[in-house]
Parts: structure tokens; sequence; C-alpha cells
């Protein structure tokens, strides 16, 4: 099989690529986006030495490159890497880091749903924090499992997801069944596909995990420079995490079921508030119109009735930080109601939102 020929102009493609252009400039500064601490480093060296195969160098892609973290981790590594991204401003600001920093790297915009390179042509394609912005995630994974050479390896990141999404999502059952991440979510299936994420996230476990097929598992067991240079996790994190999953096991879809419900009583309370929300029916919502120095005094009004948010960057990088609630299951409806009446009896807090309204 060839390269994809592009299509049409796709308009929701168009409106993304438009979102991560707004974004490009100060996308670093975000948590995550680049290394600052020993403790980051020492975690980023883990997970490479741990997915990457150990005495050969690489043809790598890096699908969806962003600004060219994972890009320029690989290169550091000595792999020939290319990067490709949808958004313009994204490749050019990678391009003005690789300049700087010297490294030897390919970056192009391109689709990752449709990618231009022939099949076969790389071994490894790296994914982190791409496939639940992609309008068409099982286009994106085939076209990435294309382009790899037989016994080539893609590793995606799923953190985001774990624990929340998972098969065969419904009207009735929105995040799906079993809580195994986006790739079921999207209906993704393959044994040439190896997940890692951290089970911090969905499961509250300090703990990162690699999945994939049995034989895919069996071969990092047997190869992984990571189990030979690196302390092995804590008693604690190993039966945390197993506690985890048995919950998940047993109560994990009445959880997701009473997750799915508080979303849906949160956002309706607080629009009724006078606060709409932003944020679909994931368990991360937003404010909508709180932004700046209202968003910081409104989260410190807040925390003094005992309510605890979180503030975060604007992710259209304008307006200062954003007011952000994290719902888990947990959580009640009594809570629900709480920020709601804390919200929409405060004189205060209605005039800090309609000062901050978008228009």
């Amino acid at each position: 099989m060839g390269a994809c020929q592009p299509g049409p102009p796709d308009v929701v493609k168009q409106q993304v690529a438009a979102h991560w252009n707004r974004r490009a400039p100060g996308f670093d500064e975000d948590f995550g986006h680049s290394i600052r601490t020993p403790a980051e480093r020492a975690a980023w060296d883990r997970i490479l030495d741990l997915v990457l195969p150990a005495g050969r160098k690489l043809d790598a892609l890096d699908a969806g490159c962003g600004t060219g973290f994972l890009t320029f981790e690989l290169a550091r590594r000595g792999h020939r890497v290319t990067g490709v991204d949808f958004a313009p401003a994204m490749i050019a600001e990678a391009r003005r880091k690789a300049a700087e920093l010297a490294l030897p790297v390919r970056l192009e915009e391109g689709d990752a749903e449709q990618l231009s390179f022939a099949a076969g042509s790389f071994d490894l394609v790296i994914s982190r924090h791409v496939l639940w912005t992609l309008p068409h995630p099982q286009a994106a994974i085939d076209e990435w499992i294309r382009v790899l050479r037989a016994g080539g390896r893609l590793v995606v990141d799923d953190t985001q997801a774990l624990g929340v999404l998972g098969r065969d999502p419904r009207s009735r059952a929105p995040y799906g069944h079993g809580g195994g991440g986006s790739l079921l979510w999207s209906k993704v299936a393959s044994p040439d596909v190896i997940v890692v994420a951290s089970l911090a996230k969905g499961f509250g476990v300090p703990l990162a995990v690699l999945a994939g097929s049995e034989a895919a598992v069996s071969r990092f067991e047997a190869t992984s420079e990571t189990r030979v240079h690196c302390s092995p996790p804590s008693v604690a994190a190993l039966h945390a995490a197993a506690h985890a999953l048995a919950v998940n096991r047993r109560h994990g879809e009445s959880l997701r079921a009473r997750l799915v419900g508080l979303v849906s009583l949160f956002r309706r309370h607080l629009s009724w508030a006078g606060f709409p929300v932003v944020g679909g029916r994931f368990p991360v919502q937003t404010l909508g119109t709180v932004r700046g120095d209202a968003a910081v005094r409104l989260h410190g009004a807040l925390r003094r009735q005992q309510i605890l948010t979180v503030l975060r960057r604007d992710v259209e990088g304008v307006g200062g930080p954003r007011l952000t609630c994290l719902l888990t299951a947990r959580h009640t409806a009594r809570d629900v109601a709480a920020i709601a009446r804390a919200l929409g009896t405060s004189d205060r807090a209605r005039a800090l939102a309609h000062s901050m309204a978008e228009p």
C-alpha cells in the first residue's frame, strides 16, 4: 500500500489546527511539555529505556510532534527522527528549537491520519497526547501501523483516558466499558500497539504501566534496560495498583456510570447558577466565563469555603488562568450542589463571572 492521498479540506481538522496554532507560542510552558526537574528527567529516561529497543538506531516517527518534545528526546539518543504535526505554528516552533539545539531531525507539516510516507518506513512510531485530539483515531492507528516495518513498534501514551474510557461506548454508557483506555474506546485493537500510561489519574496510583499483547510484554520483560538498571516499584505502590485494578473489575462499571451522572449533574447545576462549563462529558470541567484575575480570586473564595479547584493555564494561550473542577466517583450530588450553591448565591462570584463573560 502506498502513501495516503490527501482528500478535500476537512473543516474539523482546520479548526483543530487553528486551535493548536494559537497554543504553539506558549505550549512548552505547560506542565509535562518540557523537563524542568531531575525527577522528571529520570522518569523520562526510564520510560524511554522501557519502550525503545536496546542496541540499535531506529528510524522513528513522532506522530503529532507538537513543538518537538519527543522528537528531540529520541534524536538525543542517536535515532533518526521525523516529526509530523498538522499545525504549522507547532512545526515552526519545533524547527526553531531544532536549529537552536543543533539536532538533525526532519520536521514536516502533515496529517497524522493521512501520512505521506511509504509503507514500512519506520522502526518506531510514537505518539503522546495526540489520539484524543483526532477526529478519526482508528484511521490514525491504521496509518501508523501501515508505515511500520515488520517487527516495528507503535507506542501510544494513554494516561488521560486509562481507567475512564473503555470499549463499546453507547449513549447510556458514554465512557464505554472496562476502563481500558482510548484505544478500546476508539475501537482500536492490534498486537503491534504498546500503551504506556500512568495509573495516577484514573486509578489514583503513582505507577507507570506498559500494556500490549502477551508477545510484546514478554519481549519487554526479557530485554528492557529499565528492569536491569532501575529500582523496582515499591511494594506499597504494587499493592495499591493490584487493589485499584481489582476494584475496577468488581465495581468499575458502576463507578463510571456514577461519574458520568455526576458530570451531567455538575454541568446542569452550574449552568443554572450562571456558570456554563466546557469539557464535554469528561470529568475535567472548566468554567467557561471566568479567567485571569477573576479566576484567581474565585479560586481563593471557593477555597475558603472548603471547595478545592484547580487553576490552569488558558488552553488558548491568552486571558490568564482558568478555573477547573476535577470530578471523581467519590464525589456526591451533595458536593455538586455545594459548589453550585457557593457560586449561585455569591454576588461577588456572579459579578466576577459576568465581568469576564466571553462574547
